[in-house]
């Protein structure tokens, strides 16, 4: 019976491995279903038939969170008459995102394989990112057609989805260089190649969400050295060294000659590709229509609970498909009371990851998390798999290895 069980986690790992191979094929295969979905129905199906251990806790907050969306979406039927069978897959994505994670924290168990899934998620980045820029190269030339902005490949290019891209890129840019660099020890020139191919496949994009969530990062990760650095110089404890001094020379050197490699090769390209360029990194959301559109969604979402006191939601037949916003569509779907326990899972998660002092994994863990949610107030990532799928793999890692570090502290 051991040996069963231990077939069926490698089983189960090899099929973590094969969705991180996938998961970016933006080809559907039946109905809206892709083939990343059609595995993690399959696989987390067999999951559950083995009976895995759950936390009685998160499981009866769950259950509230299902039986909200019941209610709420019997109660649009009662004030609309009719349920739109068109929105039945959202209750996939509500599963997608709460089981995800726990069948990976179930089956991922060592440091090994810990390894071999951030190594798979280090290929995917690189490739998406290069595939980025591929892309407008391709369609400029006349090889393929579709949309002046890239998309996940395999897919119907005719039809962008290059925000879902761009927060993509740029969650795991930040993740390789806060985790990823330091965890697979790459010195600073192929960090660099890496860093460059990012930002030039995120630029391709034209969406201004990556960019934001770069610029947030770039801010807080700033003060964050700002304040490491008056540490040191109050403490007395900088000694600038021969070594140290030649040491950041090098590194400077390095840099610059790159810099100037990538400006001799890739002037041209990105000349031809301005305008994406400038959409990526124009901020006046005052006069832009996507972030009045936003706001304007918002507001739907609120209008249309009002009847209900904001308590509950219209369920599946709320007034849109997609509110873009993970507040608006929540709020649509289950009122205030679907994010007060969304909220209260969550809290019992990160409260349960917390080793007993905050570790570097620990703070990473919870910005990477805060950053995710961020994204989604701008649009609704974690209900498209292509996105949430990584992102939900990286963090079930990082949640791992902080609750091994807490059992052999005796947390």
């Amino acid at each position: 019976m051991a040996s069963l069980k231990i077939n069926l986690n490698n089983f189960f790992f090899f099929g973590i491995g094969l969705c991180l191979l996938l998961f970016s094929i933006d080809h559907k295969i039946i109905y809206l279903f892709r083939i990343i979905d059609l595995l993690i129905i399959s696989l987390i199906g067999l999951f559950i038939l083995t009976n895995p251990k759950v936390k009685v806790e998160l499981l009866v907050v769950f259950f509230l969170i299902i039986l909200v969306l019941i209610i709420s979406s019997l109660l649009g039927v009662i004030k609309k008459g009719f349920l739109n069978f068109s929105r039945l897959g959202f209750i996939y994505k509500y599963f997608f995102i709460f089981f995800v994670p726990w069948f990976i924290v179930s089956v991922v168990k060592t440091y090994k394989q810990i390894k071999l899934v951030n190594r798979l998620l280090l290929i995917n980045f690189i490739f998406l990112s290069s595939w980025a820029w591929i892309y407008v190269y391709i369609r400029d030339i006349g090889l393929i057609q579709g949309s002046s902005r890239p998309s996940f490949p395999f897919g119907d290019f005719r039809q962008s989805d290059a925000h879902l891209y761009s927060s993509y890129l740029s969650f795991f840019l930040i993740t390789y260089l806060l985790y990823f660099r330091k965890f697979f020890n790459h010195n600073l020139l192929f960090s660099l190649i890496i860093v460059f191919n990012s930002i030039f496949g995120l630029l391709m994009t034209g969406s201004r969400t990556g960019m934001l969530l770069i610029f947030v990062f770039l801010i807080i990760y700033g003060m964050y050295m700002l304040n490491n650095f008056f540490k040191l110089i109050f403490s007395s404890q900088i000694i600038l060294s021969k070594k140290i001094i030649n040491k950041f020379l090098k590194k400077t050197i390095i840099l610059i000659i790159f810099i100037i490699f990538l400006d001799y090769f890739f002037y041209e390209f990105l000349e031809d590709n301005y305008s994406s360029i400038i959409r990526a990194l124009n901020f006046n959301l005052i006069v832009d229509m996507s972030s009045q559109d936003r706001v304007e969604k918002l507001m739907v979402s609120l209008n249309e609970v009002l009847y209900l006191g904001m308590i509950f939601g219209n369920g599946l037949s709320s007034n849109y498909v997609w509110y873009d916003g993970i507040l608006s569509i929540l709020i649509a779907h289950g009122g205030f009371i679907l994010i007060f326990f969304i909220f209260i899972f969550y809290y019992l998660i990160i409260k349960k990851s917390y080793p007993g002092f905050f570790s570097w994994n620990y703070l990473l863990f919870i910005f990477l998390c805060l950053l995710y949610l961020l994204a989604n107030l701008i649009t609704e990532y974690i209900m498209v798999s292509r996105n949430a799928f990584p992102i939900l793999v990286l963090l079930s890692t990082l949640f791992i290895d902080l609750s091994k570090k807490k059992v052999r502290l005796g947390f």
